[in-house]
């Protein structure tokens, strides 16, 4: 018995971590090494890199290393900034994020533009399957008749722009890398 309560208390001890991650990881960012620049260095390329591919920053906390974008529609960032590979005719949007992390001289950035498309309809349509009620219950200010189509939309992520990621990572290189030489 003791055995059994010991082996419980052991798998418990392992997988009561939760779904916490140790932060930013190759397997849900682009990388890139930054050589010869610091964090502060690499924080500004990457904000100068976010702003000038169109995207509005949310986000920015340099203590931490960490910038988000606002959601940007397809038209507000820049030409070169657009996908060609998610060209689907629907309305999308994209999100970016940008970790920076390491010390003097070891900097990685880590990047991720999600895109997201709305799926308010679906979501909607759950929404009342999910419901156990046979008879209709709900009053028109619970079908969202005091708020804006805008705020009503629920966005679901459906992938990831990773000619984007390049972009801002290769931005990042390129202002990083100027700066570090300028320092010397």
């Amino acid at each position: 018995m003791t055995v059994c309560v010991a082996a419980a208390l052991t798998v418990l001890t392992v997988f009561s971590g939760g779904c916490q991650t140790g932060g930013a990881s190759t397997a849900n960012f682009a990388v890139r090494q930054v050589p010869g620049a610091d964090e502060v260095q690499a924080f500004q390329a990457a904000r100068d890199a976010m702003l000038g591919l169109g995207f509005q920053i949310a986000l920015a906390e340099p203590d931490r290393g960490r910038l988000e974008s606002a959601p940007a529609q397809e038209e507000e960032l820049e030409f070169a900034a657009r996908s060609r590979t998610h060209e689907t005719g629907r309305r999308q949007r994209r999100v970016a994020s940008v970790r920076i992390e390491g010390g003097d001289g070891d900097v990685k950035v880590f990047c991720r533009v999600e895109i997201q498309e709305p799926s308010t309809e679906a979501h909607r349509f759950r929404a009342s399957v999910d419901s156990s009620l046979d008879r209709p219950g709900e009053t028109p200010i619970d079908r969202d008749a005091a708020t804006t189509p805008d705020q009503n939309t629920v966005w679901r992520t459906i992938g990831r722009d990773r000619d984007l990621e390049r972009s801002i990572l290769d931005a990042v290189t390129q202002l990083a890398g100027a700066s570090a030489i300028l320092d010397e």
